[in-house]
């Protein structure tokens, strides 16, 4: 097999991971904002699939059922927990006092922020999922050991119990207006006293509380929406931006030539996903004798246009004229 060869096949493979990746965190991100909206319970596969833009079929590709992809959400979540306070707390060494302050008011900040992981964290594991249920136990029991390195207390055993039931005590703190839609800055105080009191005294724990530290701004979220793209929200896969960015300079192009261009194997899988991207208003097509000549929307043309200052030098490599096969 000659070297051209197996670099175009290697840049399908890697183009058709790309797309797959694309498809499972969509879905991914589709059950974490139905669950978080409807509740576990209501979050069907089929709503899933609505809001992800994706059929059934896709969906039993990459999850075997909606639990599955649920459970995969409320991981994501927790990820994103744990990289929001490690942001907060940073690489500096700090006294503990100031580290757990840190710790706790970054915890509530990401929950406040960012609702679908809120209520992915710690409403929706009660849904009666008991791996989420026991993802849900296994953080609790890694804040506990963040919240309690570094504090002087004589058994271990008692610091760890008390700092997992200072964790509990917070996440039940946050329950009511994660529910309720409201703001959980009101809990930051009760939050601190509840997580230091057992290690530093009451009045100690009653000071910090009234000054709680200030935690910047930051950018983490639990799951993207759905439909996220940075030229257009139907532009998400590597496979369609070789796709517009392809008819965007060979405009009347037909199945066939779209296909070997870009590196498809198989012509009915170019099909498909034209026939899509014509159902989303990004391309059209008119019969051209028994074949069908493609060619961008206005919207598409925009689109691509966008992706391909984007990313400069990424461009699929191209025929030199209609009908020559890339080689």
């Amino acid at each position: 097999m000659s070297g051209s060869r197996q670099l175009q096949r290697r840049g399908h493979r890697v183009a058709v991971e790309q797309v797959e990746a694309s498809q499972r965190q969509r879905l991914i991100a589709a059950m974490a904002h139905v669950a978080a909206e409807q509740g576990r319970r209501a979050a069907s596969v089929e709503l899933v699939c609505e809001r992800a833009g994706m059929s059934r079929r896709t969906f039993y590709d990459h999850f075997t059922d909606g639990e599955q992809c649920f459970v995969s959400a409320v991981g994501q979540a927790f990820d994103q927990l744990f990289a929001a306070i490690n942001t907060a707390v940073g690489a500096e060494p700090q006294d503990w006092e100031d580290r757990a302050c840190t710790t706790v008011a970054a915890l509530i900040a990401t929950l406040d922020r960012d609702r679908t992981l809120a209520r992915l964290c710690v409403v929706e594991p009660h849904s009666g999922s008991a791996v989420a249920l026991s993802i849900r136990h296994a953080a609790v029991h890694r804040l506990a050991l963040v919240l309690a390195a570094g504090a002087t207390v004589g058994d271990e055993g008692l610091r760890d119990a008390a700092a997992r039931g200072a964790v509990g005590a917070i996440l039940e703190l946050a329950t009511d207006p994660i529910l309720a839609g409201e703001s959980l800055q009101p809990i930051v105080a009760p939050a601190l006293y509840t997580a230091l009191a057992p290690f530093t005294g009451r009045r100690v724990a009653s000071l910090r509380a009234a000054d709680p530290p200030r935690i910047s701004a930051m950018s983490v979220v639990a799951v993207a929406e759905p439909r996220v793209s940075a030229a257009d929200q139907l532009l998400v896969t590597e496979l369609t931006r070789q796709t517009v960015l392809y008819l965007l300079a060979h405009p009347e192009a037909c199945n066939v030539e779209v296909a070997r261009a870009i590196g498809v194997r198989h012509e009915s899988q170019m099909s498909r996903h034209l026939v899509r991207l014509e159902r989303a208003g990004v391309v059209t097509r008119r019969r051209a004798g028994r074949a069908n000549a493609w060619r961008l929307s206005e919207r598409g043309a925009d689109a691509a246009r966008v992706l391909r200052d984007e990313k400069p030098g990424n461009e699929p490599r191209l025929p030199g004229a209609r009908g020559e096969v890339a080689r």
